[in-house]
């Protein structure tokens, strides 16, 4: 008995020394700026736009477990008084400075967490799709991630669990984001995305949720670039592409239709400086990459 007892407090305590998602459960929450409008701690959220007279987008609701965030699609000022659509969006936060406007999404990580996991419900208005980022780091450097693109709605909590890809087995990631937005494509108001539950899966643990992981592969050369690159693409079955490059709180903002070919080429330099997400889809497959342009 013993002998149990220890073992089980030995996986217990190997089990917590794997750094997690902070605050994947959501049931820590906190006033945005002394507003009365909560944000789950340790996460940068569109609400943060209700200083530009954006609606609030984020908000605390029952989950699967005790409480979880829903985000959702609605109206912002455009900064010429018009309001449009824009996506809900959630990001990891480790901190920020509002005077110089940095904010550092990055949370710490140790050990090598190999999947994503957790349970969500959507509620897509028109033709809406969420979308779920990871990104993991080594000294700044992506190294791995994965991606989630999908419009089906659900009846309720459903678990899903990500396969996270590093560019090399080696790799060991220091850092990760996290980002997930209530449309990724098209923006139709009342979309609503729910998260609960979150957390990294390490190797030797085990899961019982349905795996989703890209059928198809793309190559970006060069990588990071200034403005124009070029998008090699392969194991892709359809004659026609559509190729779109989304920041990191899924707005699309670059969208090209293209016939098949190898390769084609985009242009950034209408684009910020910073990371963007290249995915290409025929219809039946897709998958993605990371892009840095830089100054």
């Amino acid at each position: 008995m013993k002998k149990f007892i220890l073992a089980f407090a030995l996986a217990w305590l190997a089990g917590m020394l794997h750094a997690q998602v902070p605050n994947g459960s959501f049931e820590n929450w906190e006033n945005l700026m002394g507003m009365p409008i909560e944000v789950p701690s340790h996460y940068a959220t569109s609400n943060f736009s209700v200083f530009d007279g954006a609606e609030v987008s984020v908000k605390k609701v029952p989950g699967k477990v005790g409480h979880a965030v829903s985000i959702s699609t609605h109206l912002e000022d455009d900064g010429n008084g018009h309001m449009v659509e824009q996506p809900g969006y959630l990001n990891t936060l480790s901190s920020f400075d509002l005077l110089k406007g940095e904010f550092n999404l990055k949370f710490p990580t140790n050990g090598k967490p190999t999947k994503l996991k957790g349970y969500y419900q959507y509620d897509p208005k028109g033709g809406d799709q969420f979308s779920i980022y990871v990104l993991l780091f080594k000294n700044g450097i992506i190294i791995g991630e994965t991606e989630w693109m999908d419009g089906q709605a659900t009846s309720g909590f459903t678990a899903f669990t990500l396969d996270l890809d590093y560019n090399n087995n080696l790799s060991m990631p220091d850092s990760a984001v996290i980002t997930a937005s209530s449309s990724a494509d098209t923006y139709t108001v009342g979309t609503t995305l729910t998260l609960d539950e979150l957390s990294f899966e390490y190797a030797g643990q085990s899961t019982g949720a349905v795996e989703i992981s890209p059928s198809a592969s793309l190559a970006i050369f060069p990588n990071p670039v200034k403005n124009r690159t070029r998008i090699r693409f392969a194991g892709f079955d359809g004659n026609t592409f559509l190729l779109s490059v989304y920041d990191l709180h899924g707005r699309e903002v670059i969208r090209k239709e293209t016939p098949w070919n190898e390769e084609t080429e985009i242009d950034l330099s209408d684009l910020e400086p910073g990371t963007y997400v290249v995915m290409v889809s025929d219809g039946k497959k897709r998958a993605s990459s990371r892009i840095m342009r830089t100054h």
